[in-house]
């Protein structure tokens, strides 16, 4: 994938003020659909969007935190973050 999904944009756009910010954001989530995860990554990158609560650092420690090994614990704990359980962020944004 070349861009990323149309809610996740205005989701990042939405949660990062700085035009900076938002960029390295965009960079770090298009890299999920570089390499081989055990999820989508459309339900990645929402869910670490939920995580970061618009501060970039958060996202960085997420991606450093290799998480590449099994995602679904970033996933698990956007959940619980949303308050939707079993949700798994197969939705796009704008369909919750």
């Amino acid at each position: 994938m070349t861009q990323l999904p149309e809610d996740v944009k205005n989701k990042v756009t939405q949660l990062f003020n700085d035009a900076t910010k938002r960029e390295r954001v965009k960079e770090l989530l298009l890299t999920l659909w570089t390499v081989p995860l055990n999820v989508g990554p459309d339900q990645l990158a929402r869910s670490i969007l939920i995580l970061s609560e618009g501060k970039l650092e958060e996202i960085e420690a997420i991606f450093a935190s290799n998480f590449y090994g099994d995602p679904r614990d970033v996933i698990v704990n956007a959940e619980i973050k949303n308050g939707k359980p079993g949700h798994y962020f197969n939705q796009s944004f704008s369909d919750n």
